[in-house]
Order: structure tokens, then C-alpha cells, then sequence
């Protein structure tokens, strides 16, 4: 009994290994997935991160509302790399996109963010904002998206709400 149970656990973990394994580490019937190359910068592969911290409410100089994303970007590449480079940014009201503005939270002295075009030295990570022209007081959604149109996260918050 001990001897069929060896074999069969045996059994199970070689077929996982082959399942696991395709030679290039993607997978062949999800093209977003693994290391894939841009095509204009075939030293760029989409391996880096994003992680959500926040999204705070400020008025800008024309007393307009403005939503102010805070994430930090992660480049796990072996060549520095910018947010841009590897993923959109994008906010959304209530099915509808938010434009883009120019608004940075003014940090304390020596805390200041990078926008999403600083380049990132290899696993390095790095503070970021970007900001978004409110329509409303409603929820926003935040979606990080690869280039290639993937979706990496999304994140539904209140205005004024922390971050869970």
C-alpha cells in the first residue's frame, strides 16, 4: 500500500512539472501572460509591478476637483524602465473615462512622487502619482493595464475613503 501510494504521489508531481513547463515560460493560450517583448524595444519585457496605495481628493487652481492615484512601480526588468513603458493608467466614473490632469499633491520636503514617466533602475521601486479631472463626488475605478491591453489591477474606491 505504501509502495502505490509513492507512485501515485510520484506520478502526480512529474505531471505537474510538465504541466507547469513550455519551454519560453508563457502561456501559449493567454497572450498577455510571461515575459512578453515590445516590438520597438525588444530589451523590454512586461515584468514589473504595480501596487495601489491610494486616491486623494484635492482642488486644483481653477477650484476644479482632481483625484490624485498614488501607487508604487516595481521593474523587475535588468534595464531601468518607465511606468509608461509598461503599463496605462486609467480612472473611470460611472462607466465613463476621466481625463488626465497635471495635478501633483505637493509631498513634505524629500518625499516628493515621480510621475509615471521617471525610469526605474532595475529592481527598483518607486513612488508614483498621476491625476484625474473628477466629474463627480461618485466612486472611481482605477485600472493598471500592460500595454498589450491586459489587465494587471483595478481598484474601486470612495473619494476621501483610505485604502484597503
Amino acid at each position: 500500500m505504501k509502495r502505490f501510494m509513492l507512485v501515485i504521489v510520484s506520478l502526480t508531481m512529474a505531471f505537474t512539472l510538465f504541466a507547469c513547463v513550455n519551454g519560453d515560460g508563457t502561456d501559449p493560450n493567454n497572450p498577455g501572460s510571461g515575459n512578453q517583448v515590445l516590438d520597438d524595444h525588444p530589451d523590454i519585457t512586461f515584468d514589473s509591478s504595480v501596487s495601489f496605495e491610494y486616491l486623494q481628493k484635492v482642488t486644483d487652481d481653477n477650484g476644479d476637483s482632481v483625484a490624485i492615484v498614488a501607487f508604487v512601480f516595481t521593474n523587475y526588468q535588468s534595464v531601468p524602465v518607465s511606468c509608461d513603458e509598461q503599463f496605462t493608467v486609467k480612472a473611470f466614473q460611472n462607466g465613463a473615462e476621466l481625463p488626465e490632469s497635471n495635478v501633483l499633491t505637493v509631498m513634505m520636503p524629500g518625499n516628493e512622487a515621480s510621475n509615471t514617466s521617471t525610469k526605474v533602475d532595475p529592481n527598483s521601486s518607486l513612488f508614483m502619482e498621476t491625476s484625474f479631472k473628477l466629474s463627480d463626488l461618485s466612486d472611481v475605478t482605477i485600472e493598471f493595464r500592460y500595454l498589450n491591453g491586459e489587465l494587471f489591477l483595478t481598484k474601486t474606491q470612495e473619494i476621501g475613503k483610505p485604502a484597503l
